[in-house]
């Protein structure tokens, strides 16, 4: 009967680190929900892509953004991207994102950062030098500096893209594609 106790004690914390979300036995990858800052008033729907590591990337197509959930890649940087929709099945802009586990919150200056991660995903062999960059990289500091533009789509990213790449990125990186304007 004394050792009755301990053993209930010792068989509660075994059921819990078995049974807690960041538990390895039961894999990689968290439901994270998403919100919305805004909407655009003209969707109909939202054509979501988001992906984790170098995995392969998911796509789902929701009424509206106030409750989705993606399974991602636990202690990772993804991407999620969400595209407005018309009746017509058009995009109707540049895609909304957000960067969890930095922000869970789709707005439209945020997919211009996760659209940049999505490239160095979806472009780049995997290697552990570029794992490390990508893993590495300030992505929350990266949004913010990307949300002081009023159109954020106009940096340079192939600038951007190159010296993440490398591990050598600075916010003097960051300049207006004069092509662009």
């Amino acid at each position: 009967m004394k050792y009755f106790f301990l053993y209930f004690i010792l068989a509660a914390c075994i059921g819990a680190a078995l049974f807690s979300c960041s538990s390895p036995v039961l894999g990689d990858e968290e439901g994270v929900v998403l919100s919305a800052n805004s909407s655009y008033e003209q969707a109909t729907s939202w054509r979501i892509v988001y992906g984790s590591d170098f995995s392969e990337e998911k796509t789902i197509t929701v009424k509206n953004l106030d409750h989705v959930v993606a399974d991602l890649q636990k202690n990772t940087p993804s991407y999620i991207l969400a595209y407005p929709i018309s009746e017509n099945g058009k995009d109707l802009s540049l895609p909304y994102g957000a960067i969890p586990p930095f922000s869970t919150k789709i707005s439209p200056k945020d997919g211009f950062a996760a659209s940049i991660l999505k490239e160095l995903y979806c472009s780049s062999e995997k290697t552990e030098a570029i794992e490390y960059n990508i893993k590495h990289f300030n992505w929350l500091r990266f949004m913010e500096i990307c949300r002081e533009y009023e159109n954020p789509w106009l940096i340079n990213r192939s600038r951007i893209i190159a010296a993440i790449h490398k591990g050598k990125f600075k916010k003097s990186d960051i300049k207006i594609d004069v092509k662009r304007n």
